[in-house]
């Protein structure tokens, strides 16, 4: 198998069990980046701050037949700047044994104060992150899972712990040039 990627893009591919028949495993996810050195040093971390060429970063997760995944935590946060309110939703993917499971591909929609939908792929902790649209007013923004699709695996939507969140804003005040409410 050979994969082309310029620096920065992200790659994912399955093995299937066909090239692999005698295993007890039903496919590998592996998901994986391709850094350049820039990249890496302006991460700043110890082991790729001096890295001269480009580095392929993969992680690798072992799918097996009876696995099923669900989510085990959905969290909602804001964040207020001059320019309006965005809300971050953050879901969190987890095997039948608790383990977070990367590679998961996670639908869902805002409503109330914006509407669009997205998707997003889990992390190597297992969460999908989704960013709303900005918004001015006060009120209601809400995120409401739609689906889960994992290479491999079943998903379990009646073990699912959290598929509906929301989170409220309130106006800002203004006081003599000093703006005032929930951040």
């Amino acid at each position: 198998m050979e994969l082309t990627a310029n620096s920065g893009d992200s790659l994912s591919t399955i093995m299937k069990p066909e090239s692999h028949p005698r295993t007890r495993w039903r496919a590998v996810v592996i998901s994986a980046t391709l850094w350049s050195a820039a990249q890496l040093a302006s991460a700043g971390t110890p082991e790729t701050s001096s890295a001269a060429a480009p580095v392929l970063l993969a992680t690798a997760t072992v799918v097996s037949p009876d696995q099923k995944v669900s989510v085990s935590d959905m969290a909602m946060t804001t964040n207020r700047g001059p320019a309006g309110t965005i809300a971050t939703a953050t879901i969190t993917i987890r095997n039948n044994d608790g383990s977070p499971v990367a590679g998961a591909l996670v639908t869902g929609a805002w409503s109330g104060l914006t509407t669009s939908s997205g998707r997003a792929l889990t992390n190597r902790q297992g969460r999908a992150t989704f960013h709303s649209a900005r918004a001015t007013a006060a009120g209601t923004f809400s995120f409401d899972l739609g689906s889960v699709t994992v290479a491999g695996a079943s998903y379990d939507a009646a073990r699912n712990l959290k598929v509906h969140d929301s989170i409220s804003v309130s106006p800002a005040v203004t006081n003599a040039g000093l703006t005032f409410g929930n951040r």
